[in-house]
């Protein structure tokens, strides 16, 4: 059995912000995960992004285990990531466990109120140079 990032959500209403560590885009990506619930939201973004070939990955290093993303969420968090400071965001494949299908089921459900509650929604629009992410939209949610 592979490791395995995810410690259960203790309860229905319970969902995962990840905390990406700062780094410059060169580095790898790492980031640690914290449980929140609707009684205490903390701040945090969304990323929104096509998810492209579910095939193609990139490793995260999550909890100190790997998660793979796609190419797409991996080049999304590349460039959002701060090179000085934490930030707190929210995507599917990082945030939700994608091999526990009763979590998965239950956090689809919640998504709406996932997007909404966040402080901005960051849209990833693929794969694209770096000169031309002035391209990725910030907008308030």
């Amino acid at each position: 059995m592979e490791p395995n990032p995810y410690v259960d959500l203790p309860t229905p209403t319970s969902f995962r912000v990840a905390e990406i560590v700062p780094g410059d885009t060169s580095d790898p990506i790492s980031c640690l995960l914290h449980t929140a619930d609707w009684t205490a939201v903390p701040s945090y973004d969304t990323v929104s992004y096509a998810w492209g070939d579910p095939n193609v990955t990139r490793p995260v290093v999550c909890e100190g285990k790997i998660v793979n993303v796609t190419e797409n969420l991996h080049s999304a968090l590349t460039r959002l990531r701060f090179p000085d400071r934490s930030r707190n965001i929210w995507a599917d494949a990082l945030c939700i466990n994608q091999k526990d299908i009763p979590e998965r089921s239950l956090q689809v459900r919640q998504m709406l109120r996932i997007y909404r509650s966040a402080q901005l929604s960051l849209y990833g629009l693929g794969q694209t140079p770096p000169t031309a992410w002035p391209k990725l939209l910030f907008l308030p949610c």
